[in-house]
């Protein structure tokens, strides 16, 4: 009708996008959404839209879908007859998006991990990859591990606070005891098969515990014929910390008084023991009257409560005075003074806590008139400062454990996956001598992986780069090498250039690495499949796939033509398809596709672009639908490296190189198949699309519609033009304006546009044109064709063109939204494609 709007152009698809995870897309129509959302932008008077329903759609609801939708809606899915529209919205990376593995009990390293620091309740069960053990090095295959103080220290998030400024590691540290499964190189004495119990320290793997681990071989216990694997774990942290306490510290000797604090625990029991083989004599503090019970149980005469200070003076009284040689010291605060203050002659004051050291308590000095000593103990620190020394402490304990010298400690057996419970008992101090967590003996499970624990990039594995002479993939071939990569293969359609082949060559002589360069057409059948034959023929394992390869060669929707759009998507597509079937077969960690964000958010002049990179999008979800590995991440433009460098000198942001790296590590650590990444700003990238801005495809992160806030704006600017009947004043008002738009969109300054220079000569192009147009469009509520820039070469004449349009002297021609003093003026024809 005459007074109707513009048709509604349509694609209808069918199951052309993942839209639900049971989705399969059908690739041959994959490409369509990436066209339409240019379209979007070339030709807003349409109002592109895309409905993708699947086999089970009814016709009724796709003729009530075409014939009713708003215009705000322009990509809208039907599944099993619920309707989904499609959104932008942020997607930070989140734990639901880590990548799993199936683990097998006996052979795998499984690690316990605090899901959220500081709370009990959250262990989890990770895959960890195993460590072949360095030199001098043992692996242990960990059957049973003890609970310790400070591992609840440490999931508290206690420990870390630890410090006086110094950056304070996040060490995995943990004693147990299993099997040696391996011998590093130089190691004597110790063989495949033994068992051993040992202190655990790592500070490059994050873990509370763990079940595989590497220990230095001369740091070990060797369990004792008739001793249990959860009995032996009990043993290394108490004792080694009781040996250094007492033995390397306070040199205890025999007939000594020694004051064990908190003696019914781990340490405190092993403390006891060892001052008794020593033949010192043992007084004791518990805070419970039933571990008070048990200390005298095991024959300690002198046993007190260490929840007051009543010990000091029971103390004074039964030495008349005396006091004692040794204070092992657990408690805070007064308790710690009054213990100090206990010290005979010559004492010897031993701190196991953390608390006051690290607060800095004062102690008064009145105490060390006595010539007494005061030392502080932290085990940890001396297995990465002086591992030497604990190796004696090592072989002095294994002697005494093997000749019944010292007996196993009372131990309190859970399964680790009851380790919140565990750790809860610690915390309170419910318990008395140890609580051991036993591991499983077999089965199998599927487990996360953390991204820190993912090895994306392996040092026996080969690699291939397509599109791999060109900025971004010589970039990725670099990434590759730092990160240890055995072989890198690249491929082009060209044989590197001087430069290309410099850098290259650096490659192996700074990192090692093996690089080979194929030069073909991945497009060409047989090149994908010559491409997995040079990497295999490395001797290293092809585990990942960096499909860059590329061809930008911009055209608006009405220039395509057949032979542009084969030239961009050959190597897009075609060449991923043929390179996937290359593969059958093949295990890879990983696929990873470079899509361009044109496919998502659209670009005017690249609707070829849009659809190659879209059906690489869908692509992904292809391969994801078969269980194979893949991502594909929608880059936006690169700075110094890629085909968008041009776009910083229009004033966008762009991704650094360093950056863009970081995140393609971080996204191939996590197993999200798709994401796009940009530091596009929406809002200034919709500003001159204000038909596109209106789309409820953007509005979440274009924040209001482009276009709302120039309302205001248009009014006072027709006002102005209203005011007046002389054509010049209104050239003379209007006219500033459109050079603005012309300046902005040439990112010129408005003094260097002479208003009767001919558009081209100043650098418009076509795509340029699309911009302006918009710009105008949405500054005066026209309708304009593109062409008219042509037509109206200069800035003065397109202004003479526009107050011809703009019926200053009647009513206003209803603007591109075919609206009219808010009242729609006809109703939508839907056409489909």
């Amino acid at each position: 009708a005459g007074t109707g709007a513009a048709p509604r152009l349509w694609t209808v698809t069918r199951t052309a996008q993942r839209v639900t995870a049971e989705d399969r897309p059908d690739l041959g129509q994959a490409g369509l959404r990436g066209l339409v959302r240019v379209l979007s932008y070339e030709h807003p008077e349409l109002r592109p839209a895309v409905l993708d329903i699947d086999p089970r759609t009814p016709l009724a609801d796709v003729a009530a879908e075409l014939s009713s939708c708003s215009d705000e809606q322009d990509e809208v899915a039907h599944r099993d007859g619920t309707r989904h529209l499609a959104r932008l919205r942020n997607a930070p990376l989140d734990e639901g998006e880590h990548r799993t593995r199936t683990v097998d009990r006996v052979r795998d390293r499984v690690a316990l991990h605090l899901a959220r620091p500081g709370d009990l309740d959250s262990f989890e069960f990770v895959a960890q990859s195993r460590r072949r053990p360095g030199p001098g090095e043992v692996e242990v295959r960990v059957d049973a591990t003890s609970v310790n103080f400070i591992n609840v220290l440490q999931a508290m998030g206690v420990y870390q606070r630890f410090g006086v400024g110094e950056n304070r590691e996040d060490i995995s540290a943990f004693d147990g005891a299993g099997v040696v499964t391996a011998v590093g190189e130089g190691v004597q004495g110790v063989r495949e098969g033994d068992r051993v119990a040992a202190m655990f320290v790592d500070g490059t793997r994050s873990a509370v515990m763990a079940s595989f681990a590497e220990v230095r071989a001369d740091c070990l216990l060797p369990v004792p014929d008739g001793t249990s694997i959860e009995d032996a774990a009990a043993l290394p942290c108490a004792y080694l910390t009781a040996w250094y306490s007492l033995r390397h510290l306070a040199r205890i000797r025999p007939g000594e008084k020694v004051l064990i604090h908190s003696a019914s625990g781990g340490t405190g029991l092993a403390a006891l023991h060892l001052a008794r083989a020593c033949g010192a004599e043992v007084w004791a503090t518990a805070g419970s009257e039933d571990k008070r019970a048990f200390l005298r149980g095991l024959g300690v005469e002198h046993v007190m409560d260490s929840r007051t200070l009543d010990f000091a003076d029971q103390v004074r009284e039964l030495t008349r005075g005396r006091g004692v040689d040794v204070v092992l010291n657990s408690l805070t605060g007064p308790a710690q003074s009054a213990g100090l203050e206990l010290l005979a002659h010559r004492g010897r004051f031993i701190e196991l806590g953390k608390r006051d050291i690290y607060a800095n308590t004062r102690l008064g000095l009145l105490a060390f008139r006595q010539n007494v000593t005061f030392a502080g103990v932290d085990v940890l620190m001396m297995m990465r400062q002086d591992p030497e020394l604990l190796a004696e402490g090592y072989r002095d304990l294994a002697g005494m454990l093997a000749g019944g010298t010292l007996p196993p400690l009372p131990v309190t057996v859970r399964p680790v996956g009851e380790a919140s419970a565990a750790f809860h008992t610690m915390a309170s101090a419910r318990h008395t001598g140890k609580l051991v967590l036993r591991w499983p003996a077999e089965g199998t499970d599927t487990l996360p992986v953390r991204p820190q624990d993912v090895p994306v990039v392996r040092p026996d594995a080969s690699y291939l780069v397509t599109g791999g002479l060109g900025g971004l993939g010589l970039l990725v071939a670099r990434w590759l090498a730092e990160r240890g990569a055995a072989a890198v293969v690249l491929t082009s359609r060209s044989a590197p250039d001087p430069a290309a082949r410099a850098a290259l060559d650096a490659l192996t002589a700074d990192f090692g690495t093996r690089v080979e360069v194929v030069s073909a057409d991945l497009a060409v059948p047989g090149t994908a499949d010559a491409l997995v034959r040079t990497a295999e023929a490395t001797g290293h394992a092809l585990r990942g796939v960096v499909h860059a390869a590329a061809v930008v060669e911009d055209a608006t929707v009405a220039n395509l033509t057949p032979g542009l759009v084969e030239k961009v998507w050959r190597p897009k597509a075609t060449g991923a398809w043929l390179l996937h079937l290359a593969l059958d077969g093949r295990e890879l960690d990983w696929w990873v596709t470079f899509s361009s964000a044109a496919s998502l958010l659209g670009n005017p002049g690249q609707g070829a672009y849009a659809a190659a990179n879209a059906w690489l999008d869908e692509f992904t979800s292809w391969r994801r639908a078969q269980g194979l590995p893949a991502t594909c991440v929608n880059w936006g433009p690169w700075a110094e490296v890629g085909r968008g460098t041009g776009m910083a000198e229009r004033g966008y942001a762009m991704i650094a190189p360093a950056e863009g790296v970081a995140a393609l590590e971080r996204l191939l650590a996590h197993d999200r198949d798709r994401t796009a990444y940009t530091p596009l700003d929406m809002a200034r990238w919709l500003e001159s699309y204000p038909e596109t801005a209106r789309t409820a495809f953007f509005t979440a992160l274009a924040g209001p519609a482009a276009g709302a806030e120039t309302g205001g704006a248009r009014n006072a600017l027709l006002d102005s033009l209203r005011e007046t009947d002389c054509p010049q004043r209104r050239q003379d008002i209007l006219q500033p304006q459109v050079v603005e738009h012309l300046a902005a969109v040439l990112r010129l300054g408005t003094d260097r546009i002479d208003a009767d220079t001919s558009l081209v000569s100043l650098g418009l192009d076509s795509l340029m044109a699309i911009v302006l147009r918009n710009r105008l469009q949405r500054e005066l509520g026209l309708e304009i064709p593109t062409m008219v820039m042509w037509t109206h070469p200069t800035a003065s004449a397109l202004t003479r063109y526009l107050l011809t349009r703009l019926d200053l002297d009647g009513e206003q021609e209803a603007g591109p939204d075919g609206e009219q003093d808010g009242t729609r003026t006809g109703e939508r024809t839907p056409v489909t494609t």
